[in-house]
């Protein structure tokens, strides 16, 4: 298994998101169409900027070069937020976060007698996969009503799986909305939560030097490329920072 490192916790002054799918293309001799095909498999790619006199920033890059010892070890990364743009409802109603119990640093366990008990902030959302039109979609039933939930380029998360939203999502007056994705949607019917974010395995494309030039910290700038667990034997999480 490949050790797989948590980013630290510090402060980014640019980030990029995106998807990088490759494929080849080739033309009929006789009649000059053209054919396409998926020449690798669809990856995320990340360019972020991070600030050295922010946040103990250069403390952490240098930390953080050291663990991936010149790329042979990997980074979790989270999305960034992607589209700017006001909504017309809180976080609370539109998703459920898990809450995390601790007392003097040490977690607590929550059961009932013998069953585990977990704890939510916010609403809870259900959704179904709705098979009419073009794109896929989402059916998501419990949201306040005619209210704008969602934006595009923002995730929602159904059935434990994470999908990019494809154009604004208005909840009708049921507090019912459909929500078009980019990719299939896998699964029939489960919970649903609007907002949340997209985490993925990373490999370091490059590795920046990053320092000081006199009072000042020069920034770093990384690239990272997704990395698949059947790719390296699977992935060891790893989160020293805390």
């Amino acid at each position: 298994m490949t050790k797989v490192f948590a980013w630290p916790p510090v402060g980014v002054v640019s980030r990029d998101w995106t998807i990088y799918a490759p494929v080849n293309e080739s033309r009929s001799l006789i009649t000059g169409r053209r054919y396409l095909s998926a020449h690798q498999p669809r990856r995320r790619v990340v360019d972020l900027t991070v600030d050295g006199g922010r946040r103990y920033g250069a403390g952490y890059m240098e930390a953080l070069k050291r663990y991936l010892d010149g790329g042979v070890n990997l980074v979790r990364l989270t999305s960034c937020k992607i589209p700017h743009g006001r909504l017309d409802v809180d976080t609370a109603h539109r998703q459920s976060l898990p809450v995390v119990w601790s007392s003097e640093g040490q977690p607590v366990d929550w059961r009932r007698p013998s069953e585990p008990v977990t704890w939510y902030l916010g609403v809870k959302l259900t959704g179904q996969r709705n098979f009419s039109g073009p794109v896929p979609q989402i059916r998501v039933d419990g949201l306040p009503s005619g209210t704008l939930v969602g934006l595009p380029g923002e995730f929602i998360q159904f059935a434990g799986k994470t999908y990019m939203i494809a154009s604004p999502v208005r909840s009708n007056d049921t507090g019912r909305a459909w929500v078009r994705v980019t990719d299939p949607v896998l699964d029939e019917e489960g919970e649903v939560s609007i907002g949340v974010k997209e985490t993925a395995v990373f490999e370091a494309v490059s590795i920046p030097r990053g320092g000081r030039a006199g009072n000042e910290f020069t920034p770093y700038d990384w690239s990272f490329r997704e990395v698949f667990a059947d790719e390296v034997g699977g992935f060891e999480e790893i989160n020293p920072w805390n």
